[in-house]
């Protein structure tokens, strides 16, 4: 009975050994490629109370996300910060901001464009917070590069 025991217990020491090579954890840095990016943003907001005047600098950070389990495509994730964007109401002079950050997740292609929809409200206050759209246009070349543009913020 003991050597039974013995037994099963080298067999699973055996395989566990053997599965090991399968369990290996893979750098993280290996599998994204980051980058930091700021693009300068500007345009004009319809609203019916007033119309809103805004400029600034998106923040953007890319990473290239490579999924080295299962094989899928690799991921373009673009994390957009849209606090340092500001307005100012054409009629009251008021301050506008946002404080969005949104995260976006798109395959990986040579070139994409999509819009982001962000909340914005005077003095940042959320219970008065209207919309605006911006469209960021994408070029990823040959060596992994990103680059993004975009286009005026506007009304949804």
């Amino acid at each position: 009975m003991l050597s039974v025991i013995r037994r099963g217990c080298l067999a699973a020491a055996a395989c566990t050994a053997a599965a090991m090579p399968l369990l290996t954890p893979v750098s993280a840095d290996a599998q994204v490629a980051k980058a930091n990016a700021r693009v300068p943003i500007q345009g004009m907001l319809d609203h019916p109370i007033e119309r809103v005047n805004f400029a600034g600098q998106l923040s953007i950070e890319t990473r290239i996300v490579q999924d080295a389990v299962f094989l899928n495509p690799d991921v373009l994730e673009l994390t957009i910060d849209f606090s340092t964007i500001r307005g100012i109401g054409l009629g009251s002079r008021a301050a506008f901001g946002t404080e969005a950050l949104v995260i976006v997740r798109r395959p990986l292609k040579a070139f994409d464009e999509f819009e982001v929809t962000f909340p914005y409200g005077p003095g940042n206050n959320p219970r008065t917070a209207r919309t605006g759209v911006v469209s960021l246009q994408v070029v990823t070349n040959p060596a992994r590069q990103v680059t993004v543009r975009a286009t005026p913020v506007r009304n949804p």
